[in-house]
C-alpha cells in the first residue's frame, strides 16, 4: 500500500459514486468533475496529480486478477526504452461469443493504416498470447506508462473523445524512442464498452487519428503475423476449427450460396470470409457452418487470406467480383496452393482478372464462369479449357446451383495431386553455340537441373550452331526449352550484346560481365531503373558496377565453373602436328584486350627455333564473335619465318571433350590479358592439372593465387575519350597492361623447371576441385534465386521507391563485413553474409533506410590493411551514414582501430560493433577494441559486466544469435531421416555418435571432417532440417571446460520447423522452453533415451516442433535483434 497511491477520477456521475468514494478517502484521492469531460482530458486530470514514477490508467469496467500490477511493473523495469506497457485482457466468461478469450494482446497498424487488436478472439492459454513482444499500441483500457515520457508527451490528446486516445499516444512515444511492450503476465477481465455514450464520436475521432498519422504510419500488421507464424487461426474460438468453402467479396451472393449447400452437404463445413462485412446483415440463422471471420469493411484482407492459407479445408473458393485487388494477391494465392489446397476460382469479367489470368490458370484448380460466352474468353485468353466450368451465379439461382458446385467440388478432391512449391526460373541466352556465354549458360542450367531445386524454362536465344560437338548431357536441355510455366518467379538473362527489353515475369537478373573500365551510362541507368539484381562472375568486374553508380545491393558475384570429371589429367592427349617436348597453350580469341599480341612479343624474345618449345593458339570466334579482329595473319607470318620459335595455330572449332584432351596435350597455360570478366579457360586448364601464367589485379585474382599460379604484374592503362562503340561511360575505360619482361621470365622458368610447374598445377587443380565446380556456383545462384523469389520486383514499385526520390532524408547505414569467408570466394558466402547483412537489407527496405557495403576482408586483401582503413574513412567522409554497423573479429584483418576511433570521435556516425564469441574471445580481443566504438552488441552474458568495467557502462546492448528465416524456414519435405547430427567432429562427438549409431539408431552425420562424408552446400543442410526426425546438436566447442555457448544452430533448426534436440547452453532457458519448445539435455548419457522416447511419440515431438517453429518466428528472427539493437542506440544517444 506504501508503494502506489489510488487515484479515482470521477467523469461526472449522477448516482451514488461521489458518496462512495469520499468515504474511502484518504486511502483513495477522489477527483470529481463535474460533467463528463471524456476519456482522454479525465486521464490527464488524474495523472497530473500523481506523484510516483510510473502511472496506471484502467478503466471502471474492468476487473484485475492477482498479480496485474506487479506484471506490469516488471515488464517496464526490464528495459529503459520501453516506455509503454499493456496487458493481457479477457473477455469475461459470461461472453455469448467467446467466453474467456482475448480482446485485447496488444494492437498492431494494418495495411490500410488504421489500429486492429491483433490476436482478437483467441484462447487465453495460446502461445501467441503468452510472450512479450513490441507493438504498435495497446489499450488504454489498462496502460502503464512512465511519469516522465507522460509528460514529454503532455498526456492524452484531449481532441480526441472516447476513441484513438491510447493508440495516438503510444505513437507520439515511439516518435521520441520509445517502445511499447505487451505483456502478458498481468491479465484483467474486460465487460467492454459499458460507458454511456461510448461510440458517439467515432466518426470524428477516426477523421482526426487519420489527419494527424495517415502520412506518417508504416503498416506492421503483416510483420507481426508473420512473427507469430502467419496467425495460426484453429485455435480462435471466434473462427471454426474446419471449413470447406471460402470465398472473398459477393459476400452477400456467397453466404446465401453457403447455406444452399448445407440441406445439400451437410457433413460438409463451411465458412466464409467476408471483405465487405456482408455476412454479418445476410446470414441465414439455419445455416450454422456459414460462419464469418472478419467484418471489417476490408480492413483485414490479408489476415484473411493467411487464415484461408492457413485453416483446416480442402478447398479454397474465390469469388471474385469487380474490386480491386492487391498487388500481392497472386502471391497469397500461391501461398494458399503451396498449403496443398484445392482453388475454385469464379470469374465474373475476364477484363479484371486478364492481367493475372496466366497465373491464375496454373494455381487454379477450375474456374466458374456464369455464361459460355464468358467461358469462350478464357479459352481465348489462354485458360485451360478442361479447367472451365459454366456455371450460373447470382443470389436468385443458388438454389439450383448447389448441387453442380458440389459435385465440382467432389471431383476436383479426387483427383488431388501433390504441390511443386520450387521457385520458377526461366533462363533466356544462347545456347548450343561455341563461345564461352553460351557454356556458361549450358553449365548453370545442367546444375540448377541436377540439384532439383528449381523448376526450369529456357529461352533460347540465336541458332543452335554447335549441338552435334555436343555431349547427350547437353542436348538434354532442348526439351526444356520454351517450357510453359504458369508464372515466372526469376528471369535470369545472359547474353551478348545485353537485352534491355524488361522480362514480362518475374524478377529479372541480368548476367553481364564487362572489362574495360567505367560502365556505359546507358547499362548504369537501365540496371538501376528496371533490373532486380546483376549477377557478376567476378569481385573485380562488381567492383566496375559499384564504381560506375549501380546500387551495391544489386550487385551480387555468381561465379563460372568447371566440369571437374571432364577436364582433367590423364585425359588422352590431343594429337598435335609437333615434336617439341614443351608445350605453352592460348586459349581465347587473339584479340587486343585478351592480350595476345603481349603473349607473342614475349614468345618470340624468350625462345627461339633452336628451342625445344612450342606454342600452340587456340583461336576462338573468329568466325563470329571476333571475326576480324583477330591476329590469325600475324600468326601465320610468324609460322613461315624460319627464325620464330615454334607456333602451332588452330582456329576450328573443337568439342569439349578434345578441349579437354587439348589442355592434357600441353604443359602450361600462358593468358596475359588485359581484361577479362573472369577467364574460363584459366579455370580449365586448372583443374587439368596445368600451371598458369596469368596477369595480376584481374578478374582471376579470386581463384589465382601464388600458390595455384604465376601472376604477371601490371598497371592500369586509360584509353579513349570515355566513350567505347557507341556508348559513353560513366568514367574512364581502362585496361590491365601486363609487364613483357615479367611474362617472359615466367614462361622460361615454366619450361626450365617442369617439375615445379607440376607441383604448382596439382595445387591449381585441388583448389578448383575444392570450391569452383559448376555445382559450387549453381549454389550461390540457388541462394539468389530464393532471396529474389521473396523480393518486390524493382520496376513495379512506385516512381518515389525507384529513384529513391528523398533518399538524402532517410537514415543511412554502412555495414563493414566480410562477404566471402575471409575474402575467399571459393569458401563461399560467410557467416556474416547470410545472418547479419542480409536480415540489415530487409530491414533497410522495410524501414526505407539506404544501406552499402564496405568488404574490409576482400580490399584488405587487395589493397593491404593500411590502405583499407583509409578507404573506410574516405567512405564514411564521402556518405556520412547515421550508423556503421561492423563484424570485426581478428586484428590481423580488421580496420585500423585509430580509424574506428576517428569514426567514432570527429563524425556524426553512430559506430557498433557485434562481438561473436565474447565466452572465449573478450580478454584476448573484445576489451581491446570496444572502447573505439559508440555501441558493443554481445552475446555472452557474463560479459556484459566486463563491457560496463572497462568504460562502456549502458552502451553495452545483450543480443543472441537468431535465425534467418528467409532461408532457414519449413520446406514441406517428407521426413526420411531418423536422426540426423550437422558439424565437424570436434570434442567427444564423434564417441556421442557412435553410441548412438551402436544402439541401433539411424542417425547420419554431415559436415567436415567426417571420414567418407562430403561437405554439406548450404541448401542441402536445410533440407535434413527439414528432413529429420530429430535433429541432433551436439556440444559446440572443442575446448574443454569451455561454457557452452548458444549459436545460430540452436535458432535454425526451431527456424525450419524441425524437432531440436540439444546440449544445454549458457541462459538457454531464456530463449526456449525445455520439453516445451525444444529438448535439453546436460549429458551424453541422456541421449539415447531421449532419442527412443521421442521417436516413438509422434504428437508430442511434432507439438515440441511447432511451438518451437513459433517461438523462433516471433521471437528470435534476425529482423527482431536488429530492430532491437537499433532501438537502444536511439534511446541511449538522445
Amino acid at each position: 500500500r506504501d508503494q502506489y497511491e489510488l487515484i479515482v477520477v470521477d467523469n461526472g456521475s449522477t448516482d451514488g459514486t461521489r458518496q462512495y468514494l469520499e468515504s474511502l478517502q484518504p486511502q483513495v484521492r477522489y477527483i470529481r468533475n463535474r460533467k463528463n469531460l471524456f476519456f482522454a482530458k479525465a486521464c490527464n486530470r488524474g495523472a497530473w496529480a500523481a506523484y510516483a514514477g510510473n502511472i496506471v490508467f484502467l478503466n471502471n469496467d474492468t476487473l484485475v486478477e492477482h498479480g496485474w500490477l506487479d506484471g506490469l511493473l516488471s515488464a517496464v523495469a526490464t528495459d529503459p526504452s520501453i516506455g509503454i506497457v499493456g496487458n493481457k485482457q479477457l473477455f469475461p466468461d459470461s461472453h455469448p461469443v467467446c467466453p474467456g478469450c482475448v480482446w485485447h494482446a496488444g494492437i498492431v497498424i494494418g495495411t490500410d493504416k488504421n489500429p486492429w487488436h491483433v490476436f482478437y478472439g483467441f484462447d487465453a492459454d495460446h502461445p501467441l498470447v503468452n510472450r512479450e513482444y513490441e507493438c504498435d499500441a495497446v489499450s488504454g483500457c489498462c496502460l502503464l506508462i512512465r511519469r516522465t515520457l507522460f509528460a514529454k508527451l503532455q498526456g492524452f490528446d484531449s481532441t480526441y473523445q472516447n476513441g484513438f486516445e491510447d493508440v495516438d499516444l503510444c505513437l507520439r512515444a515511439r516518435e521520441l524512442g520509445y517502445r511499447t511492450l505487451y505483456t502478458p503476465h498481468s491479465r484483467i477481465i474486460h465487460f467492454v464498452s459499458s460507458s454511456e455514450s461510448r461510440f458517439d464520436r467515432d466518426v470524428a475521432n477516426h477523421e482526426w487519428f487519420r489527419k494527424q498519422w495517415a502520412d506518417r504510419l508504416m503498416p506492421s500488421e503483416l510483420e507481426r503475423f508473420q512473427r507469430a507464424g502467419w496467425l495460426p487461426p484453429k485455435e480462435s474460438r471466434i473462427q471454426p476449427r474446419v471449413g470447406f468453402v471460402s470465398a472473398f467479396n459477393q459476400s452477400n451472393a456467397t453466404s446465401e450460396y453457403a447455406g444452399r449447400l448445407v440441406p445439400e452437404w451437410p457433413e460438409g463445413s463451411y465458412i466464409v470470409l467476408s471483405e465487405i462485412g456482408a455476412p454479418d446483415r445476410c446470414s441465414r440463422p439455419d445455416s450454422p457452418h456459414v460462419i464469418r471471420a472478419w467484418s471489417r469493411s476490408g480492413h483485414w484482407y490479408y489476415p484473411m487470406l493467411r487464415y484461408a492459407a492457413g485453416c483446416d479445408v480442402d478447398i479454397i473458393h474465390v469469388n471474385f467480383d469487380s474490386a480491386l485487388f492487391p498487388e500481392t494477391f497472386l502471391e497469397f494465392l500461391a501461398a494458399i496452393r503451396n498449403q496443398g489446397k484445392k482453388i475454385v476460382v469464379t470469374v465474373h469479367d475476364t477484363l479484371i482478372v486478364r492481367s493475372m489470368l496466366r497465373s491464375l490458370s496454373e494455381m487454379a484448380d477450375a474456374f466458374i464462369v456464369p455464361a459460355a460466352a464468358n467461358r469462350t474468353q478464357l479459352v481465348l485468353a489462354g485458360c485451360p479449357a478442361e479447367k472451365i466450368r459454366v456455371i450460373r451465379a447470382g443470389v436468385d439461382t443458388w438454389k439450383n446451383t448447389a448441387k453442380a458446385h458440389w459435385r465440382l467440388y467432389c471431383q476436383l478432391l479426387k483427383t488431388s495431386k501433390p504441390v511443386d512449391a520450387r521457385p520458377h526460373v526461366c533462363w533466356e541466352g544462347p545456347q548450343m553455340v561455341n563461345h564461352s556465354l553460351a557454356l556458361v549458360n549450358r553449365e548453370m542450367e545442367l546444375a540448377l537441373l541436377e540439384s532439383n531445386l528449381v523448376q526450369l524454362s529456357i529461352l533460347p536465344v540465336g541458332a543452335d550452331s554447335f549441338a552435334s560437338a555436343l555431349s547427350d548431357r547437353a542436348r538434354k536441355l532442348e526439351t526444356f526449352y520454351r517450357r510453359r510455366m504458369s508464372s515466372v518467379d526469376v528471369h535470369i538473362r545472359h547474353q551478348w550484346p545485353p537485352n534491355w527489353n524488361v522480362p514480362q515475369e518475374g524478377r529479372w537478373v541480368l548476367i553481364q560481365p564487362w572489362e574495360y573500365g567505367a560502365l556505359p551510362v546507358e547499362w548504369v541507368e537501365q540496371v538501376n531503373r528496371n533490373v532486380d539484381e546483376v549477377w557478376v562472375p567476378s569481385r573485380f568486374v562488381k567492383d566496375l558496377y559499384i564504381q560506375s553508380g549501380v546500387e551495391p545491393t544489386r550487385v551480387h558475384v555468381v561465379p563460372n565453373g568447371v566440369d571437374v570429371d571432364s577436364f582433367k589429367p590423364g585425359v588422352e592427349p590431343f594429337k598435335l602436328p609437333t615434336l617439341k617436348s614443351f608445350r605453352f597453350l592460348f586459349v581465347g580469341g587473339t584479340i587486343h584486350r585478351k592480350g595476345a599480341d603481349v603473349l607473342l612479343r614475349a614468345y618470340r624474345r624468350t625462345f627461339s627455333a633452336a628451342d625445344d618449345v612450342v606454342l600452340v593458339i587456340k583461336d576462338v570466334g573468329t568466325g563470329d564473335i571476333y571475326r576480324g579482329q583477330g591476329l590469325g595473319q600475324t600468326i601465320r607470318e610468324m609460322q613461315s619465318d624460319g627464325n620464330s620459335p615454334s607456333i602451332v595455330y588452330l582456329d576450328s572449332d573443337l568439342s569439349d571433350r578434345d578441349m579437354a584432351r587439348l589442355y592434357n596435350a600441353c604443359h602450361c597455360l600462358v593468358h596475359p590479358y588485359r581484361g577479362e570478366g573472369f577467364g574460363l579457360p584459366v579455370l580449365e586448364a586448372m583443374s587439368s592439372g596445368l600451371p598458369v601464367i596469368v596477369t595480376a589485379g584481374g578478374a582471376t585474382d579470386d581463384f589465382v593465387d601464388d600458390e595455384t599460379g604465376l601472376r604477371i604484374p601490371a598497371h592500369r592503362q586509360v584509353f579513349g575519350n570515355r566513350v567505347i562503340g557507341q556508348f559513353h561511360t560513366a568514367g574512364d575505360l581502362w585496361l590491365l597492361e601486363p609487364e613483357e619482361t615479367a611474362l617472359s621470365d615466367f614462361m622460361r622458368h615454366v619450361q626450365r623447371n617442369p617439375e615445379h610447374a607440376k607441383e604448382i598445377g596439382t595445387r591449381a587443380r585441388a583448389k578448383v576441385v575444392e570450391g569452383w565446380t559448376w555445382m559450387h556456383a549453381s549454389q550461390k545462384a540457388l541462394e539468389r534465386i530464393e532471396i529474389l523469389r521473396r523480393a518486390p520486383i524493382v520496376r513495379f514499385r512506385g516512381t518515389a521507391g525507384m529513384l529513391r526520390v528523398e533518399a538524402s532524408r532517410s537514415p543511412k547505414l554502412l555495414y563493414v563485413g566480410m562477404l566471402y569467408d575471409y575474402g575467399d570466394p571459393a569458401r563461399g558466402w560467410s557467416f556474416e553474409e547470410r545472418n547479419f547483412f542480409h536480415p540489415l537489407q530487409r530491414f533497410a527496405r522495410q524501414h526505407n533506410w539506404t544501406i552499402n557495403r564496405f568488404d574490409f576482408m576482400h580490399l584488405g586483401r587487395k589493397y593491404g590493411r593500411d590502405r583499407m582503413s583509409e578507404m573506410l574513412w574516405e567512405v564514411v567522409q564521402r556518405e556520412q551514414p547515421d550508423y556503421l554497423v561492423a563484424i570485426l573479429f581478428n586484428p590481423d584483418h580488421d580496420p585500423a582501430m585509430e580509424v574506428i576511433a576517428r569514426i567514432t570521435r570527429e563524425t556524426s556516425t553512430t559506430t557498433i560493433n557485434w562481438f561473436c564469441d565474447d565466452h572465449w574471445r573478450f580478454d584476448n580481443y573484445s576489451r581491446f577494441v570496444a572502447p573505439h566504438f559508440n555501441f558493443a552488441v554481445t552475446t555472452d552474458s557474463a560479459a556484459v559486466a566486463k563491457y560496463r568495467s572497462i568504460g562502456l557502462g549502458d552502451r553495452v546492448i545483450k543480443s543472441q544469435w537468431a535465425c534467418n528465416n528467409e532461408l532457414y524456414r519449413p520446406l514441406g519435405c517428407d521426413k526420411d531421416i531418423e536422426i540426423s547430427f550437422v558439424g565437424q567432429p570436434h570434442g567427444n562427438r564423434a564417441e556421442t555418435i557412435q553410441k548412438l549409431c551402436s544402439r541401433g539408431f539411424g542417425l547420419r552425420v554431415f559436415g567436415f571432417g567426417w571420414p567418407n562424408v562430403p561437405r554439406l552446400p548450404f541448401h542441402e543442410m536445410v533440407r535434413v532440417f527439414n528432413r529429420s526426425y530429430i535433429n541432433l546438436n551436439l556440444s559446440n566447442s572443442s575446448m574443454p571446460g569451455m561454457r557452452q555457448q548458444i549459436k545460430g544452430r540452436n535458432f535454425e533448426i526451431p527456424g525450419t520447423g524441425g524437432f531440436l534436440l540439444t546440449n544445454y547452453a549458457d541462459n538457454l532457458e531464456e530463449y526456449y522452453s525445455d520439453r516445451k519448445e525444444i529438448v535439453v539435455f546436460h549429458s551424453e548419457e541422456e541421449v539415447p533415451d531421449l532419442v527412443r522416447y521421442y521417436l516413438q511419440h509422434d504428437s508430442e515431438r511434432e507439438s515440441i516442433a511447432k511451438a518451437g517453429f513459433e517461438r523462433t518466428s516471433s521471437e528470435h528472427t534476425w529482423d527482431k535483434r536488429w530492430g532491437d539493437v537499433f532501438a537502444h542506440c536511439e534511446h541511449m544517444s538522445q
